[in-house]
């Protein structure tokens, strides 16, 4: 990779807020956008020279990116973002749809307030108006934050985490199947079909309807892997 290329993935770097923190989080959004895709190589020494610290900070985010599976070290070849493992990925899912069946199943029995229904509205507004203006990334972000609302709401502080760390493993996955609109769009109807069995406390519906909607991301695999193969670890 480039030395320009990492100052653009970097941005601007706040003197005042943690390096370790900021290179991890620009990192891990370039890598979950597919702006640094799979195989690409992260120089430590080059984003070290770009940021203008020592190696240090940008060791201990590259560690962070490596447990959550984005980045794999190759002995005496340097650090690379990962390829896409079907065997991760549906276990990430397996993981996630469990964690957000039993997640509607409480808000079936919590039940929605205004400020959430609100919130929720709001979201699908911005959501459809992202998809007319062919704005995957924003799309992407208001997807998550429709996920992450419901998780905060139960005021549990563990779960908004868990969740997030099972759909970084999916996140590129999901980015490659949002390049399609009518895919999002069936994606929005999906939300307001969970919001309507929540509101009317059917906790089968919300279920099954949720379990459907996170589904979906995998029904569309074989393809992805045929148009993306160079994204894809060919072994697993």
């Amino acid at each position: 990779m480039k030395k320009d290329s990492i100052v653009r993935h970097l941005g601007q770097i706040d003197a005042a807020q943690p390096t370790e923190a900021q290179i991890h989080t620009k990192l891990r959004n370039a890598i979950l956008s597919l702006d640094l895709p799979p195989g690409a190589l992260i120089s430590e020494t080059e984003i070290a020279q770009a940021v203008g610290v020592s190696r240090t900070p940008v060791r201990a985010a590259l560690a962070s990116l490596r447990r959550e599976g984005l980045v794999a070290t190759r002995p005496s070849r340097g650090n690379y973002v990962t390829q896409l493992s079907e065997t991760a990925l549906c276990e990430a899912h397996f993981i996630r749809d469990a964690l957000e069946q039993a997640l509607v199943a409480r808000l079936c029995e919590t039940g929605l307030n205004a400020a959430d229904l609100q919130y929720y509205a709001d979201n699908l507004q911005q959501a459809e108006a992202a998809i007319a203006a062919g704005d995957r990334q924003a799309f992407y972000q208001l997807d998550d934050a429709f996920h992450a609302h419901m998780a905060q709401s139960l005021g549990f502080a563990r779960l908004p985490f868990e969740m997030a760390k099972e759909k970084a493993l999916l996140g590129r996955l999901r980015m490659l199947s949002f390049s399609d609109e009518a895919y999002q769009r069936q994606l929005l109807v999906d939300h307001q079909q969970v919001l309507d069995a929540i509101a009317a406390q059917d906790e089968n519906a919300a279920r099954r309807l949720m379990s459907g909607h996170l589904g979906r991301v995998l029904s569309l695999l074989d393809r992805l892997k045929t148009s993306h193969a160079a994204y894809f670890d060919p072994n697993t």
